[in-house]
């Protein structure tokens, strides 16, 4: 199965049809895609993601990951985040189409599968995230107990240990 990864504009792209050169998951030192670090023998340069829209097509469903130093504060039993004022407690990953409808999710199934996609292991199988998370001061490729998704409404969805929570 071949995945499909997303630019500006609405086109896509296979991985193989990404530029050739790519950076090492592990220091981020460039060289050719597939070859293996020379600093890291463990590890091989690949295309790194510049955003969330390299993978995920543009819309108007932000994705926001918990701030590292929220997490004892905020996390699964914490805090709950301030809806209006989210840039407190967490970082904009991203804004990412949700579906037939960028304002509310069609059932909970859509958030469902959107936490699904946004696991490290398939928005970022080989570390291609890894440039990007760590300049936004993130620590975490896979969205966790925590991290929210506001909707163009303005309404504030937290993922939690079981679903998702609205928070008020």
């Amino acid at each position: 199965m071949t995945k499909t990864y997303f630019e500006s504009g609405g086109s896509t792209r296979t991985m193989k049809e990404l530029k050739k050169t790519g950076k090492c998951t592990h220091c981020l030192k460039e060289g050719e895609i597939g070859q293996t670090c020379s600093d890291h023998p463990d590890r091989v340069y690949t295309h790194q993601w510049a955003d969330l829209n390299d993978v995920f097509p543009l819309g108007a469903l932000e994705v926001w990951y918990m701030r590292p130093e929220c997490f004892r504060s905020h996390g699964s039993f914490g805090d709950k985040p301030d809806p209006k004022n989210l840039e407190a407690t967490h970082i904009l990953l991203g804004k990412v189409g949700s579906g037939p409808s960028d304002v509310i999710p069609l059932t909970p199934t859509d958030l469902e599968d959107l936490w699904v996609k946004l696991q490290g292991e398939f928005w970022s199988p080989n570390g291609e995230a890894n440039a990007m998370i760590r300049a936004l001061g993130l620590r975490h490729t896979s969205i966790s107990v925590g991290d929210c998704f506001r909707f163009a409404n303005g309404r504030v969805w937290r993922a939690e240990m079981m679903g998702f929570e609205v928070v008020r």
